[in-house]
């Protein structure tokens, strides 16, 4: 049998078409890339560990502005400069040159949360939701329509994936209910998603929402979520997730960042791993990682053990 492509492998397990490994990969705080940079020697920790996922850039349109009080002063924004349609061109260079070399590759983003929140602050947002008002109408719409500029800009630049967020969880339950996500969150999320498909059919969803969002994965999927990241095996239960919804969106994450990665041996977290991988990568759907950033806490023996578990235990 031919041996894919890290490109082919990674967009086969995505979808869930007889992949011939499990994709792995990590992200890491601030803190922990400069520990793991220094002891590797090298800023490239993509490239030293080989990911099959390659980042190309972001068009992440934050609004400066705070506070903003009624209607007409929303509206007086200018919005418009925040995601320009031309935005994509050096994305377009590094996605280029790495599916030259064989991988598959990203690009961001839209967020559907925190970017917001930034505008009237977070209780604040959550109080005009809970309201109905028209200030928080408005500003759906029109910050709604910066994150479609920044995903066409992604499916411009030619991504295998467009990169998206929104924090829907706590540890134990949902930021808001699923009504409320489904009358104010939901259609952006759609809208964003429909637009870089018009331009890029193909172009994958990743969706990164933390906590135990159990009740809102069927949403997700809805709104045309392909992956669904950072599954935090410490607040929701990634097994229940894979047997309800693994037949129509792929999981990546699952291996605990607040508890194995952190504070286990590596026997722990090699036996995590493979108990991990076997469970949800049944069929394909899932990219093995760390369920968030690593933390500067996390013992260097465990990321290299985490690497060769994931190698050892992914191939199908």
């Amino acid at each position: 049998m031919k041996t894919l492509s890290k490109r082919e492998n990674y967009l086969r397990a995505v979808k869930r078409q007889s992949p011939q490994w499990v994709p792995m990969d990590f992200s890491l705080t601030p803190d922990m890339e400069k520990i793991l940079s220094e002891h590797v020697k090298t800023t490239d920790i993509a490239e030293y560990f080989d990911f099959e996922l390659r980042t190309c850039g972001t068009v992440q349109p934050s609004p400066p502005w705070g506070d903003v009080d009624s209607v007409e002063e929303l509206d007086s924004l200018p919005w418009h400069e925040l995601a320009t349609a031309d935005m994509y061109t050096p994305m377009k260079a590094k996605v280029d040159a790495y599916k030259a070399r064989g991988y598959a590759t990203i690009a961001g983003g839209a967020n559907f949360q925190e970017e917001f929140s930034g505008v009237l602050g977070f209780e604040r947002l959550l109080l005009e939701m809970a309201m109905d008002s028209p200030l928080v109408h408005g500003l759906f719409e029109k910050l709604g329509e910066t994150q479609i500029r920044a995903a066409e800009n992604a499916a411009k630049s030619g991504a295998d994936v467009l990169g998206s967020s929104a924090d829907m969880g706590t540890q134990e339950s949902l930021l808001m209910s699923p009504a409320m996500f489904k009358q104010f969150i939901f259609p952006v999320m759609k809208a964003t998603y429909d637009a870089a498909k018009r331009i890029n059919p193909d172009i994958i969803i990743f969706f990164h929402s933390c906590g135990n969002v159990m009740d809102l994965i069927e949403l997700f999927i809805e709104a045309g979520v392909d992956i669904l990241d950072p599954c935090q095996p410490e607040s929701l239960d990634i097994f229940e997730a894979k047997r309800r919804f693994g037949k129509d969106i792929c999981f990546h994450g699952g291996i605990g960042i607040q508890s194995v990665m952190r504070d286990g041996s590596v026997t722990d977290v090699r036996d995590s791993v493979k108990n991990t991988i076997e469970i949800m990568g049944e069929g394909g759907g899932y990219i093995c990682s760390p369920a968030h950033s690593l933390l500067s806490e996390t013992p260097l023996e465990n990321v290299f053990a985490f690497v060769e578990a994931a190698k050892e235990f992914g191939r199908y």
